[in-house]
Parts: C-alpha cells; sequence; structure tokens
C-alpha cells in the first residue's frame, strides 16, 4: 500500500483498494434509496424550514431555525428548483457524502499515493455515522467545509481557498470550532503569524458576506442559533449512564478508525499534527452537555485520513496478519456496539455492523405522520399545526398546513434551559391561532404550563399506546370548537 511520490499515474496495486471504495459507495448510495421515506428525525426540522422559506416567510424572523443560514438556504434552492422537502433533504445529504469522500481521496492520493487516497475514502465509509448522517441533514456540509479547510491549510493551498473554506463552515455550523482552531495554529507554526491573520480574516469576510444576506433578521438568529444551544456547553453527565453510554457506542463504532489512526502518528509531522488535532476536539466534545454526536462527526474525515495512513504502516509491518488483526477489531467493535445499543433500546438488532444503521432506521417511521394527517384530513379544524417539530413537521406538511408560530425548529430543552419561557411560546402560538397539536409523550406533554394550555383550549387524542403496556405514545389535540381566541394560560 505504500507509494512514492514520483510512483507512476496508474498503479494496478490500487485497483483493489478502489473497487472497495466503489463497492461502499454503491452500497452507501443503495441503502440510502431504501430508506427513502420519511424518518422520526431532525430531517423533517431543517426540511420543513426551508419548506416555510420557500413558501415566502423570513428564515428567523417569521420562522424558526437553529441552524446558520448555509444548512437551510440549500434545501430552499433545491425545493425551490422542484424538489420535494424530503428529496432535497436527500439530495444535500448524499452530495456532501460524496465530495467529502472526493475530498479525501483527492487529497490522500497527491500526499501519499493513489492506494492511500482510495483506501481514505474507504475508510470514511466504514463509519457507521456516515451511513446514518441523513437523519441531521446539514452535518455532512458542515463536516465537509471543515476536512476542506483543515486540508487546505495543512496541504500548502493558498490561504485564501482554506479562509474561503473555513467561513462557509462558519456559516454552516458551529461544530468545528476545535478544528479550525488548530488550522489556525497549524498556519502559526508552520508559516508564521501573518499566513494565520491572514486565514482568520478571510474566513471572517466570508462569513460577513453570507451573515449579510440574512438582513435583518441578525438579531433573531442570534437569539435561535447561538443562545438556544447554550445548553450544549453544560458539563457531560457521566453519572446517568447517558453520556457514558454515548461515547462508548460511539468509540466502539470508530474502533477499527481510531486504532488505525494511532499507528499513523509513527509515519510522519503531519499525521502527528492531524492526530492531535483530533484528540483535541475529541477531549472538548467530551465535556459537553448534550449533541456530542454532532460535534464528533466532522472529525471523521480527519480520522479516516489518518485511518488510511495507518492501515499503511500496518500492512508495512505486519503483512497478511494486520490485515486479518484490523478485521478482528471491526468485527468485535460493531458487534459490542450493536449489543450495547440492543440493551438501551430493549431490542436486538439484526446484524451488528454496524448497529447504529439501526438505531437511525428504528427512529424511521413513515407510517405515522401519514396515519394522523389522514386521520385529521376530513373533520380537523383548519389552522396551522405545532408539536415536536421531528414529527409535527411531517404532519403539517402531509397536510400542506403552515407550522403555527414559525416553529418548524423548537427543541424542548429551550423553555427548559430558560432560552424561553412556555408561556411566551404559548403566546406566540394563540397569536397564529394554533389548530392542531401533535407530539410524543414527551416535554410538550408534561410540561405543567402546556398541559394546563392543552386541557383548557384543546381535544385530546391517544394516537399511539407503547405495545403490551398499553403506555400513551402519541398524542395528538385539536382546538375545541368553543375555545376562545386567544386563548391564554396564566403560568
Amino acid at each position: 500500500m505504500e507509494a512514492t511520490p514520483g510512483a507512476s499515474r496508474f498503479d494496478w496495486r490500487a485497483l483493489p483498494i478502489a473497487a472497495l471504495l466503489l463497492a461502499l459507495v454503491v452500497s452507501f448510495l443503495a441503502f440510502q434509496a431504501a430508506l427513502f421515506f420519511p424518518s422520526w428525525s431532525d430531517e423533517n426540522i431543517h426540511a420543513a424550514v426551508a419548506a416555510e422559506v420557500v413558501a415566502g416567510r423570513r428564515l428567523y424572523t417569521e420562522v424558526l431555525s437553529a441552524r446558520p443560514p448555509m444548512s437551510i438556504w440549500p434545501l430552499v434552492w433545491l425545493q425551490w428548483i422542484g424538489l420535494v422537502p424530503l428529496a432535497a433533504a436527500r439530495v444535500l445529504t448524499l452530495l456532501a457524502t460524496l465530495a467529502t469522500i472526493a475530498t479525501l481521496v483527492a487529497f490522500a492520493r497527491r500526499r501519499w499515493g493513489p492506494s492511500f487516497g482510495w483506501a481514505a475514502g474507504a475508510c470514511f465509509l466504514v463509519s457507521p455515522d456516515v451511513w446514518g448522517s441523513y437523519a441531521y441533514t446539514g452535518i455532512g456540509l458542515t463536516t465537509l467545509w471543515c476536512a476542506a479547510a483543515v486540508l487546505l491549510v495543512v496541504g500548502g493551498a493558498p490561504v485564501l481557498w482554506g479562509s474561503v473554506a473555513a467561513g462557509l463552515a462558519v456559516l454552516t455550523g458551529q461544530h468545528c470550532a476545535v478544528l479550525l482552531s488548530g488550522a489556525v495554529l497549524y498556519l502559526v507554526v508552520e508559516r508564521g503569524w501573518k499566513p494565520a491573520l491572514g486565514f482568520v480574516m478571510g474566513a471572517g469576510v466570508v462569513a460577513a458576506i453570507g451573515l449579510a444576506f440574512v438582513g435583518r433578521g441578525l438579531e433573531a438568529m442570534w437569539a435561535s442559533v447561538v443562545m438556544t444551544h447554550r445548553y450544549h456547553l453544560e458539563g457531560a453527565d457521566l453519572s446517568s449512564g447517558k453520556d457514558t453510554l454515548l461515547f462508548t457506542t460511539w468509540a466502539l463504532d470508530q474502533l477499527p478508525l481510531l486504532w488505525l489512526a494511532c499507528l499513523a502518528i509513527s509515519a510522519g509531522r503531519l499525521e502527528r499534527w492531524l492526530f492531535g488535532l483530533v484528540a483535541a476536539h475529541m477531549a472538548v466534545v467530551a465535556g459537553m452537555g448534550s449533541g456530542q454526536e454532532l460535534y464528533l462527526y466532522p472529525t471523521l474525515p480527519l480520522t479516516a485520513l489518518l485511518a488510511a495512513r495507518g492501515a499503511g504502516v500496518l500492512l508495512q509491518r505486519a503483512g497478511a496478519s494486520g490485515a486479518v488483526a484490523a478485521c478482528t477489531v471491526t468485527g468485535v467493535s460493531w458487534v459490542a456496539s450493536a449489543r450495547l445499543l440492543g440493551q438501551r433500546d430493549h431490542t436486538t438488532y439484526p446484524w451488528p455492523p454496524p448497529g447504529r444503521i439501526y438505531e437511525m432506521a428504528r427512529l424511521s417511521s413513515p407510517t405515522v405522520a401519514a396515519r394522523i394527517a389522514e386521520a385529521l384530513r376530513t373533520n380537523a379544524p383548519s389552522g396551522p399545526v405545532f408539536g415536536h417539530p421531528t414529527i409535527s413537521n411531517l404532519v403539517a406538511l402531509d397536510l400542506g398546513r403552515r407550522i403555527a408560530g414559525g416553529y418548524a425548529d423548537i427543541d424542548p430543552r429551550w423553555p427548559m434551559s430558560g432560552a424561553m419561557t412556555p408561556q411566551q411560546i404559548i403566546e406566540n402560538l394563540e397569536r397564529d391561532d394554533l389548530a392542531i397539536a401533535v407530539t410524543p409523550n414527551w416535554y410538550w406533554n408534561t410540561d405543567d404550563t402546556f398541559r394546563a394550555y392543552w386541557r383548557a383550549c384543546f381535544d385530546q387524542q391517544v394516537f399511539e399506546r407503547e405495545e403490551g403496556s398499553g403506555i400513551p405514545r402519541m398524542f395528538v389535540y385539536t382546538r375545541k370548537p368553543e375555545a376562545p381566541h386567544p386563548c391564554f394560560v396564566e403560568p
């Protein structure tokens, strides 16, 4: 697998690895096609936000979104040219993933040779998280620009190109702060403070140009994108076991890549830089209070790159026995991850590698929203829809209704963290004449203020119950005909 910079342009030894990458890409596309139906995930949030913008509502001021503008604008454009919301979301995810693979292949081929290029792309697709990334529309785009920025910097490209990629990364998400800071540090150490300053200023100019298009919505964007995510900065609660399980399963899913990445440390100075950058990012995320799986995702391209380099070291040292060891580590780690996820979800996943794919597929519930919409189509009161956006947005899209109060993107943890109050939300809902609310038996159905609101102004229907226990799982609320407008509830 080792190659020299002077190797011939066509390397027959790279053919098996290129074939492996092609097989993985085809399998990835087939998997996405097989799951081409709505999932009960964040995908519905961003697709619905874009649909509201396409319908003429202003982003941030008239429709709430917790994502920076470059995560939403591509979805708006894809829907504007005629794609349905689900297709727009999946196309964006697929394009971002394929572009990330192309970026890794190009960098590794140029730096280490053809075999390493194809291996880097294959290692990226070996990660279970990549296969399930459709559930978090936008994170793939953030990861693409972040990886491009870092690799342009360490690859010696003009600072301008790296700064443009960094600015786009900032405009698509807040998940890459550590990685981009590492790119600045690399420039300071390797090329001096002037290129580093140029990189920061260039990224700032690109971000400023993007934010200029937000216009008068900047203040609202700050409130919905930045202030609502303050709870992410709280410390991880390892005592509850939830964060411990999250990191354990994530580490097991990525263990083959992490192990190979460790072997790459001995390959050279650049590899040690990249490894330190990934390790620093993981260390910071480990101390966060929420959203760790999303903040860890941007490390995958760099980890895959290092894994490809480490695979070369392993084969050089151990030959065929090294390949057997890598396959063994992969199998054992994926089986363990699937078992842990199965214990948490009280189920058994059909085949272990990789378990997280099945966790994502388990959340796919294409019939729930359709059945709720069908039940409401004939006799529900006219007006907009509210609820837990991962499911209520689907109902709104199916019924062709607006989303009440512009709350296409709202997390129960926002009122829980004090970013907004239940009463403020209810006042906005009433101002918009809320007609239907759809929510699982979570915050919107357990908070005292909202429970009082539903009782006073809405009729309740238990739409689904847990199998066996009969515990209510899905609630649908429709406005009472005699309910006044507005129908406020005192806190």
